[in-house]
């Protein structure tokens, strides 16, 4: 297991320098106007994970569309998504 922040060099292609290789590890996303950074490749439920996010109650929107709970799993974050996390409060 490569230390952290140390890139396992058997994992990239060959064709790149590793520091390409290191930077395409990690993709930035904005959260609810926060900088946040992510594994490349993951799912939006992966995010919501990470975030250490209940998800009862929640909506989510990327990029300004709302994304359906049972597509979460599905739908694939991408590099500079802009992600929206709405939670539903009671009260009146």
């Amino acid at each position: 297991m490569p230390a952290k922040g140390k890139v396992n060099e058997a994992s990239c292609p060959r064709l790149f320098p590793p520091k390409v290789c290191f930077n395409n590890l990690f993709m930035e996303l904005v959260v609810n106007n926060k900088p946040q950074k992510l594994l490349s490749g993951n799912k939006l439920s992966e995010l919501l994970l990470q975030l250490n996010m209940e998800t009862r109650g929640i909506a989510v929107a990327v990029n300004n569309i709302v994304i359906s709970k049972s597509d979460w799993n599905n739908y694939e974050l991408n590099d500079k998504d802009k992600i929206t996390i709405i939670k539903a409060t009671q009260g009146g």
